[in-house]
């Protein structure tokens, strides 16, 4: 973008004396040339985050968003005594503090519906496996870090749109997941770097994307659903899906909630879909072959090369056939070796609760809009007890 614009206006925490940035390495330059001024604004990027300055201030941002009667840029700007201590000292904790740190205690013995999916997705993973996470999907990031946490140590796990290269599975604390991914990342990117060097070579092997609908065929629409009265409801957007649907080897797709709503005969606006399928039609294009698969918390469709169509392969545990075709828009086909998904194991989940999602981010995509809210509050709570856990622990050693 700096590249494309007629003016760069930066804003910046500190100027620092020339020969400086020679010495951390672990960055992205901008030559003088490419800029048109440079503004001094400490603090400027809260509530949200500055590394190594401060994390984002969920807290905060929970509030300016609660709040109607207030100009939301009134409610966004620093408070008068500067950025809070609690964030300046959170982007201090490092990432060994916190894997010592002991587990939260759950009250749950058994796997709930989304620890199911995560440990199922997390078993599509491999050693070999080139997975890039984005900011958006809690599940995809649990799936990812709980593989890599327990029977694919060797696989790369790249966030931030692959900013952060080969993360280890640190722990999903809220406040501190993209200090902590800065920090234990091998390398770091531009954007337009790792589409270019990853994405358009065809290096990432997984992107997992949760959809709002799907047809039968596997096409995608996150861009807009019509209520009965006519009107619209606007979704997120595709997000670049449109390309790396058919640019990763596996295509792996979830919906939280399986409905008629949901899973569609034909979706109302294509916003991304795997067009290429069979060898033949992805060799040519320089792309490997691999999965396609659609999870949800009643079953998982493979994408069938030959037919085109979704086929279920397999069912959650205690789901019947009839639960799910009742809440499919389609004529649902089950593959002739249709089976049950497994439990997750004891030590899995022992691993996922503690480690990987203490806080239980995952949940947050199998909740209502209406619960939403009130699990917001739960996790920020959490959050901030956790945070400041870490923070005591990190002042204690040193």
């Amino acid at each position: 973008m700096a590249g494309a614009a007629r003016q760069v206006l930066v804003t910046v925490e500190e100027i620092v004396p020339v020969g400086a940035l020679r010495h951390d390495g672990r960055q992205s330059i901008l030559t003088r040339n490419q800029v048109s001024a440079i503004a001094l604004a400490p603090g400027g990027a809260y509530p949200a985050s500055c590394l190594p300055f401060y994390v984002t201030d969920y807290q905060a941002l929970a509030g300016a968003f609660a709040v109607k009667e207030i100009p939301l840029s009134d409610s966004l700007s620093m408070p008068s005594e500067g950025v809070p201590e609690r964030v300046q000292d959170a982007a201090k904790v490092r990432a060994e503090t916190v894997l010592a740190m002991p587990g939260l205690v759950h009250g749950e013995k058994q796997a709930c519906i989304d620890e199911i999916i995560a440990a199922r997705i997390a078993a599509e993973l491999d050693n070999a496996s080139f997975a890039s996470a984005g900011a958006v999907s809690p599940l995809a990031n649990v799936a990812y870090r709980l593989a890599k946490a327990t029977h694919a140590p060797d696989m790369i796990i790249a966030t931030m749109s692959c900013g952060h290269l080969d993360i280890a599975p640190s722990p999903m604390i809220l406040s501190l997941i993209e200090s902590l991914d800065c920090e234990t990342a091998v390398a770091h990117a531009g954007g337009d770097d790792t589409y270019s060097t990853y994405y358009q070579a065809g290096a990432v092997t997984h992107e997992i994307v949760g959809a709002a609908q799907v047809d039968r065929r596997g096409r995608v629409n996150t861009i807009a659903l019509r209520k009965r009265d006519g009107s619209a409801i606007r979704l997120p957007g595709q997000g670049g899906m449109a390309d790396v649907a058919n640019m990763h080897r596996d295509y792996l797709l979830y919906v939280p909630r399986h409905s008629v709503q949901s899973l569609v005969e034909t979706v109302e606006i294509a916003s991304s879909a795997r067009g290429l399928l069979t060898q033949a039609e992805r060799e040519p294009m320089g792309y490997r072959t691999g999965a396609a698969l659609l999870f949800t918390d009643l079953c998982v469709f493979r994408l069938d090369r030959e037919s085109r169509q979704l086929v279920v392969v397999e069912t959650m545990p205690g789901v019947t056939r009839r639960q799910i075709q009742d809440a499919t828009g389609f004529a649902v086909i089950f593959d002739a070796d249709c089976r049950e998904v497994p439990l997750p194991s004891n030590e899995t989940l022992d691993i996922l609760r503690n480690r990987i999602d203490p806080l239980g981010l995952r949940r947050l995509e199998f909740v209502s809009a209406k619960a939403r809210g009130a699990l917001i509050a739960e996790i920020l709570a959490a959050d901030r007890i956790m945070v400041e856990r870490c923070i005591a622990a990190q002042a204690a050693g040193g």
